[in-house]
């Protein structure tokens, strides 16, 4: 699960059509759920956005919740903590540095 559409298309074209994988965003993900979710919260500071899609208490609801089973979240902590909703969505996780 991603929060841009670009990333998306991105992982797609890395993971190839033959992976029995959903990509999608947060959004086509509403009223669904999936046994195990990745969700990637990367973006890039040169996107000319503060990831606003991030300051949306709705759109963090949908995706903390559409797991089952186990929800991974991959991004920068650091950066995360600087969004205030994301801020405590950090604190109450185990963050794993790799």
């Amino acid at each position: 699960m991603c929060v841009y559409r670009k990333q998306v298309e991105v992982i797609k074209t890395i993971l190839g059509e033959h992976m029995n994988i959903e990509v999608n965003t947060v959004d086509q993900f509403q009223g669904r759920d999936k046994s195990v979710i990745v969700w990637s919260l990367v973006w890039t500071q040169d996107s000319g956005t503060r990831c606003e899609l991030l300051r949306d208490q709705r759109r963090i609801n949908v995706g903390l919740t559409r797991a089952k089973h186990k929800l991974i979240l991959v991004g920068c902590a650091e950066s995360m903590r600087a969004i205030n909703i994301m801020s405590r969505v950090v604190d109450g996780v185990k963050v794993v540095k790799l």
